[in-house]
């Protein structure tokens, strides 16, 4: 009867979830009291959720960063979840956010990088995690105190389940093999791939129909794996600002600005899109003695570069389950690390998790 009992109330809070027509800490709060009366230790959750979704991560997993969270957990076998940006704004340093989150759970991460190398990758991983700058790290030109940092973060960095590899030519068939092999041999329960523009597909397609049939792979291995897959694709240009005309001369990115946003829209299962306003304002700075309407500009300009210093906006669109929205975070950009707003510094966190 206990057991009957725990599993009703199981599959009310996977119905809640799946609907999302509470807020999270509400569904924690029924949780909560449906679990209450049944003496419940954390081995009898495990086993239930094993029965109901065949195993105690098919559930849907969380990188327990809330404001991600928020937008595109959990996160489900098979799902496949595109983040977006604008080139330079912070893509790989997302993908790299959710990998270590997952890892520090002991949740198995492959990361296959189409651009970078495994070293180069290592490299910014290390930046980040022993606040020491790239430049630092990659010219070998550290201090003491940076090379013990960077000691601690490399010894932490080799018991974490991330398994990564590099730069080359991707196919589809060479990432299904791979993926394949790192599931097989280290258990991984998710994939992040990035990026979507370098992987190479029939060159006798056009380019939108190379997207499409590119994604649509992506996700045929998250089902046959049974993992959720992360994609990182570039936005086009149409998303970037060409000069400061007043507030509102950096607009939000839409799913629409996306390499092939229509064959991605059709085939993913959340888009989230990482946004800098910092980062676009920077490069559009206005002469000090520009003017519109007889308005100065860069007073203006300056007051948007203080709101968004050192910030950056998540967003999730054409999301099939869940709620759309968005979600302000810290990024700290010579350290590479997206981190939630009022924190420690997110050296300290990565260091100490």
């Amino acid at each position: 009867a206990k057991r009957k009992r725990l599993m009703q109330s199981a599959l009310e809070i996977a119905k809640e979830c799946e609907a999302w027509d509470a807020a999270p800490h509400q569904i924690a709060e029924q949780a909560v009291a449906l679990f209450q009366g049944h003496a419940v230790r954390p081995a009898d959750l495990t086993n239930v959720e094993a029965e109901i979704f065949g195993s105690a991560t098919a559930g849907g997993i969380y990188t327990r960063f809330a404001a991600l969270d928020d937008l595109i957990a959990p996160m489900l076998p098979g799902q496949l979840i595109v983040v977006g940006a604008r080139k330079k704004v912070g893509k790989t340093p997302m993908m790299m956010r959710i990998a270590d989150d997952l890892a520090r759970q002991g949740i198995g991460v492959g990361f296959i990088s189409l651009e970078l190398t495994p070293t180069e990758m290592e490299q910014r991983y290390l930046c980040s995690l022993a606040d020491v700058s790239l430049h630092t790290i990659q010219a070998r030109n550290w201090n003491v105190a940076e090379g013990t940092r960077i000691e601690k973060a490399w010894t932490e960095r080799k018991d974490l389940p991330l398994q990564i590899r590099g730069a080359g030519r991707w196919t589809t068939a060479r990432l299904r093999a791979t993926a394949t092999e790192m599931k097989r041999r280290h258990g991984i329960g998710c994939l992040i791939v990035d990026q979507l523009s370098w992987l190479d597909v029939a060159k006798s397609r056009d380019k939108f129909d190379r997207i499409g049939q590119a994604v649509g792979e992506v996700k045929a291995l998250a089902q046959d794996l049974g993992i959720p897959i992360v994609l990182a694709s570039q936005l086009n240009r149409g998303a970037e600002p060409e000069s400061y005309m007043g507030p509102g001369s950096v607009r939000r990115p839409s799913s629409q600005h996306l390499y092939g946003a229509d064959e991605i829209a059709q085939t993913a299962d959340v888009v989230l899109l990482v946004h800098r306003p910092e980062k676009m304002l920077a490069s559009i700075e206005p002469p000090r003695d520009a003017e519109v309407r007889g308005k100065a500009l860069h007073p203006q300009w300056s007051v948007e570069m203080e709101r968004w210093r050192g910030k950056a906006e998540l967003i999730a669109v054409d999301r099939r389950s869940g709620p759309e929205g968005a979600r302000e975070v810290g990024f700290t950009a010579n350290r590479l690390w997206f981190h939630p707003l009022h924190s420690r510094q997110p050296e300290q966190e990565a260091l100490e998790l």
